[in-house]
């Protein structure tokens, strides 16, 4: 330990933590774990792949033990998808990280909900707030695993159930020392409230001096450790002791001027405001010098800097007091994907106040064909009851491998022809150009979208209703290739008879490449016996 500094309590690991987040591709969300403290699993290691067709949209998600909670999100009841036929949903299922693909059903929620806040406090996942839904029931509930079960919280204040972007932006941490999660609503001037998990309470008017554009300003996550919060607002890295002291002369200093440039100093102000006593409860750690740089060069990127938005950054606690930042920035021109960057490190806190952060290492991980990172979480396991082992990253690889290889060979069991598709307008095939052109690739066009609403209608699926992956259509030979998720899927649609498509009769049949001998599902049927 350097002389002058004194550490945040570390103490024994009693706990094997790792990280999961989860990604958009260009047709699947795609979940990912890795360790950053190990050097054997400290790249990422593909969970699972699912497609956008199987997931609700705007669901929440967190983690708990060895699986990936997915909770709520938006279900329609019209098959056009219109945004008034908008309902919360209350379904929920799971993904065992050690089990890759696997997919679990839970037992559904009380109520329905929209981009909930997830938090995860001894050993349950508490779930707050949806959007769409001015008055939720119930706004909050908490799943304890033991049981299986879930049940009714508290609701707060009329103030922060009218603030709907509480779920939708990432305006919580959890304080696991004290059982509580700390929420920010409104804008400025808004406010900080809590809610104690071991009582079932509510506090109102807390840290008056946090405002919205510091707290809520790069929607990432924040973390607490031992009374102090540390988040990553505009450009830095910030302390704030939730049980405030006596702030030495030291640290009073104007942010606005000596920490940045003056082409940003009204966007610094904005930032803490104009009370100097606001200035001095937000310390600045030190020490994260290459990682901010970074930072900000991501902010600079093209897809960030034309929106004037910043990169969202992740701040989670690995255990033993050492923290993660993590962020992810564009991959090398012309390779696509992206980088998901990672900065281990532990602070120590100096007699004067202030806090250092002690750099242990900066990872970089190129991901191709992702387009943006999410979500990110921990994922802790008693280290007694932990499955993991050292040969496991290669066993989830290995398993995800044979998966990958299973599903290119079943593919031509999975495909069907499908003739006679009702001619596309002019009109309509601008509309899929123009839709392709500014940027949104993975549209589909009013045939293609017409099919999968017609065999999503006609074929049972066995996860949500969803049964199609991807669909080719040929609008000058009026015939499309229809992909299944699986083969028994695509039989089943086989023996749908004679349907119809926008008055248009179909034809359905096996593509020119189906192998019925490596059809698990194709029977031949018995032939009687001729004796010799």
């Amino acid at each position: 330990m350097n002389p002058g500094y004194t550490d945040l309590k570390r103490t024994e690991e009693e706990e094997d933590i790792s990280l999961c987040f989860w990604a958009r591709k260009r047709k699947h969300y795609s979940w990912y774990k890795f360790n950053p403290k190990n050097e054997s699993s400290s790249q990422p290691c593909l969970i699972c792949d699912i497609p956008l067709e199987k997931l609700k949209p705007q669901f929440g998600c967190t983690g708990l033990g060895s699986k990936v909670y997915v909770v709520g999100g938006a279900e329609y009841n019209s098959p056009h998808n219109y945004i008034s036929c908008v309902v919360p949903s209350s379904y929920v299922f799971s993904i065992d990280t050690c089990h890759p693909g696997k997919l679990e059903d839970e037992i559904r929620m009380i109520g329905g909900k929209i981009s909930p806040t997830l938090a995860v406090l001894d050993e349950k996942i508490y779930v707050l707030g949806s959007t769409h839904d001015k008055d939720p029931v119930p706004w909050a509930e908490v799943f304890d695993p033991t049981t299986n079960s879930w049940d009714f919280l508290s609701s707060p204040s009329a103030n922060v159930l009218k603030d709907n972007s509480i779920p939708t932006k990432r305006k919580h941490v959890v304080d696991e020392k004290n059982n509580k999660i700390y929420a920010y609503f409104g804008l400025d001037p808004g406010g900080v409230c809590s809610f104690d998990v071991t009582t079932n309470t509510w506090e109102y008017g807390l840290h008056k001096d946090i405002t919205h554009n510091n707290f809520a300003c790069r929607n990432g996550r924040h973390v607490i450790l031992d009374d102090v919060l540390f988040m990553f607002s505009k450009k830095h890295l910030y302390a704030y002791k939730l049980v405030q002291e006596a702030f030495p002369s030291t640290l009073v200093q104007d942010h606005s001027t000596s920490d940045d440039d003056s082409s940003d100093s009204e966007a610094d102000d904005e930032d803490y405001g104009t009370n100097n006593q606001n200035k001095q409860k937000l310390i600045k750690v030190t020490g994260l010098e290459e990682a901010v740089d970074a930072i900000l060069a991501a902010d600079d990127t093209p897809v960030y800097c034309v929106y004037k938005h910043r990169v969202p950054v992740f701040l989670l606690h690995l255990g033993n007091q050492d923290l993660c930042m993590l962020w992810h920035s564009c991959g090398v021109q012309g390779s696509g994907g992206i980088n998901v960057n990672c900065a281990v490190f532990h602070i120590q806190e100096k007699p004067d106040g202030s806090f250092h952060a002690h750099v242990h290492r900066i990872d970089h991980h190129p991901l191709p064909d992702v387009l943006h990172m999410n979500d990110c979480f921990t994922l802790k396991q008693s280290r007694q009851h932990s499955s993991a082992s050292p040969d496991s990253v290669l066993e989830v690889e290995q398993a995800m491998s044979r998966i990958h290889v299973m599903s290119q060979a079943s593919r031509h069991a999975r495909r069907l022809y499908v003739g006679g598709l009702p001619s596309e307008t002019s009109k309509e095939a601008i509309d899929r150009k123009r839709r392709r052109e500014n940027g949104n690739g993975y549209c589909l066009g009013k045939s293609s979208q017409a099919i999968v609403e017609l065999f999503n209608r006609k074929v049972k699926g066995s996860f949500y209703s969803g049964v199609i992956l991807d669909v080719h259509v040929n609008q000058e030979e009026s015939y499309a290739i229809v992909e299944f998720f699986s083969v028994e899927e695509a039989s089943r649609a086989m023996k749908l008879g004679t349907i119809y498509l926008e008055g248009a009769q179909l034809v359905i049949r096996r593509p020119n490449d189906y192998n019925a001998r490596l059809d698990p599902t194709y029977h031949v049927p018995d032939l009687p016996f001729k004796p010799h």
